[in-house]
């Protein structure tokens, strides 16, 4: 009876109708097919968490070994597809690499503090750019990250209205409309490249447009 759950029944006869049914999420899993995995994700950010502090070959191995015959046992006893563990684990190593930068400017920071010291007063007064050329000049991935005492008002509104319009998209509107939505970001992270390049604020975007999909379809 998953079918009869899940999908219309008797199933579409027509193509239109075919991909219509396709286009609404289907938040609540299908038959088995329940890409990505809940579980996988949560595991292998443990995973990735703890191997990242570790920093042990040995330790990591060990610990990936872990969470693969984990996965294998999911797969084996018919909780999901291979595909959906794979998936989960891809999806939270790539989100691990892109915030990577974060601990590595930290540590340059520390590393540099004593010629930090020697830097022009002229230097400091660079601090005081627009958010247009914030926007514009973030295309390096080493960029020099500001703490959240010397962010504006502007940049605020900026990066808070579409973290809070995905949580709005998640936890208010109909699951039939997310799509579009999701649809609706990558359009803007896409225009935002063509404009200033692949800058922290189109970085910004797509995580966003990430934790739309995966609320609604996990």
């Amino acid at each position: 009876n998953c079918y009869t759950q899940h999908f219309p029944n008797p199933p579409p006869s027509t193509w239109y109708e075919w991909l219509m049914v396709g286009i609404l999420p289907n938040s609540h899993g299908g038959c088995n097919d329940l890409i990505i995995s809940g579980h996988a994700t949560v595991t292998s950010t443990l995973a990735c968490a703890s191997t990242s502090v570790a920093s042990n070959t040995k330790f990591s191995i060990a610990l990936w070994t872990l969470v693969a015959i984990d996965y294998s046992i999911e797969i084996y006893e018919g909780f999901h597809y291979s595909v959906d563990m794979w998936m989960g684990a891809l999806l939270t190593s790539l989100l691990w690499r892109i915030y990577v930068t974060l601990e590595q400017d930290d540590n340059d920071d520390d590393n540099d503090g004593i010629e930090d010291e020697d830097v022009d007063d002229d230097d400091s007064n660079n601090k005081e750019e627009t958010f247009e050329d914030n926007i514009n000049n973030d295309s390096s991935p080493a960029v020099q990250f500001r703490s959240l005492s010397e962010v504006n008002t502007q940049q605020l509104i900026w990066y808070g209205l579409p973290g809070l319009g995905a949580f709005v998209v998640v936890a208010m509107m109909p699951e039939a409309i997310a799509n579009y939505w999701i649809v609706f970001y990558i359009f803007c992270a896409a225009t935002n490249t063509v404009k200033n390049g692949l800058t922290h604020y189109t970085q910004h975007l797509l995580i966003c447009t990430l934790f739309i999909a995966l609320a609604i379809y996990l």
